[in-house]
């Protein structure tokens, strides 16, 4: 899974740009702000403990942490530059604050997605 993906969500699409590397999960929205619908999904390559902080992230993100199937584990809305969550994950889902709860992400919910 690289470039970006197209989720069909009950109220509209999510595009959301992948992260597989080191440099590209630690920069995510640092200096920069989602537009409503648009995210990032932060990749590695088995599930683990992640922390996302948001020192250098000018606005307040929706993050939600998924494992290995997809499905939604933890959803927290973080505060720009001082918010950190820590979760259980293989991908990490930031959108702009309350996207999250505009399409019904919350435990349980499960993003389905194909990987070539």
């Amino acid at each position: 899974m690289a470039g970006l993906i197209s989720f069909a969500m009950p109220n509209g699409r999510l595009l959301v740009e992948t992260r597989m590397t080191p440099a590209g999960r630690a920069k995510g929205f640092k200096g920069d702000s989602p537009a409503p619908g648009e995210g990032l999904m932060l990749v590695w390559e088995e599930t683990g403990i992640r922390a996302i902080t948001m020192q250098g992230v000018p606005a307040d993100l929706d993050v939600i942490f998924l494992g290995n199937n997809g499905v939604v584990s933890k959803v927290v809305t973080l505060e720009a530059e001082i918010g950190r969550a820590v979760g259980a994950a293989r991908y990490v889902l930031e959108l702009a604050s309350g996207e999250a709860a505009r399409h019904g992400i919350r435990p349980g919910f499960r993003f389905r997605w194909s990987e070539s």
